[in-house]
């Protein structure tokens, strides 16, 4: 039996992009470019720090952009409140 990923009174499917830019996950390649990061610099800090969260699957390696996001949110300094 198939899991259905989306409820049945959910409509969040009609709202999301046809060109597929709406993911659950992305790879090294597209976090980098959406922090402004060189893939390098995540693959250090996924052997180091460890400041941006990240899912292992099987050889991939995949990143959630809101849990990255959030994550770097965190490490906010300066400003005014």
């Amino acid at each position: 039996m198939k899991r259905r990923l989306i409820s049945k009174n959910s409509d969040s499917a009609a709202h999301q992009p046809s060109d597929g830019s709406h993911k659950i996950a992305v790879d090294e390649i597209a976090c980098a470019n959406s922090i402004s990061m060189s893939v390098h610099w995540l693959r250090k800090d996924r052997r180091g720090a460890r400041r941006i969260p990240f899912y292992r699957l099987g050889d991939r390696i995949l990143y959630d952009l809101d849990r990255v996001r959030a994550s770097l949110l965190k490490t906010e300094e300066g400003g005014s409140v």
